[in-house]
């Protein structure tokens, strides 16, 4: 008999290791250290404010943030609150930006305002922005809303680079 692969759901691991070792180090950002912990009740803080802003089961979250603990947390949040991540690279620039979240279908962008001053940028009037730093303070509750439930849907929807064309 061939062996039996199942998958289970990305965010599975978070919720295990907090659960096993919230004090051992998940993250080392310039200014800050997460705990696996800290990275899901952060990520977790995070899934309930996409709930408010219409993220539902299968929903793309466009997330544009540079390569820090708040990307993770915001990748992690997304799969908490049941949506499809949509990752879009640090420096792309407005025109580039535009067209993942038009072609992705994401209708929710994670980023911080200050990202967006420095490029320039203006989002689409459909796609509602979070502003997105971490906490300055603890947060304890591991408690989110929901998880992906139809296993057969992915996880992320990855772009490329565009440099041969979009």
């Amino acid at each position: 008999a061939e062996p039996v692969t199942t998958f289970g759901r990305i965010e599975d691991d978070l919720v295990e290791r907090a659960k096993w070792g919230s004090d051992s180090l998940a993250l080392v950002g310039e200014s800050n250290r997460l705990t696996y912990g800290e990275l899901l009740a952060h990520a977790a803080h995070l899934s309930r404010e996409l709930s408010p802003l219409g993220v539902t089961s299968g929903e793309r979250v466009c997330v544009y943030l540079d390569k820090t603990p708040e990307a993770v947390v915001a990748l992690y949040a997304t799969w908490l609150a049941g949506a499809i991540l949509v990752p879009a690279h640090e420096d792309l620039h407005e025109r580039q930006l535009w067209h993942i979240l038009e072609h992705s279908g994401s209708r929710v962008l994670v980023t911080s305002v200050r990202k967006l001053t420095r490029f320039g940028i203006k989002i689409p009037d459909h796609v509602r922005l979070l502003d997105y730093s971490l906490p300055k303070t603890p947060l304890g509750n591991h408690e989110f809303n929901k998880r992906r439930s139809n296993l057969s849907e992915p996880a992320a929807i990855l772009y490329t680079s565009g440099s041969t064309g979009r």
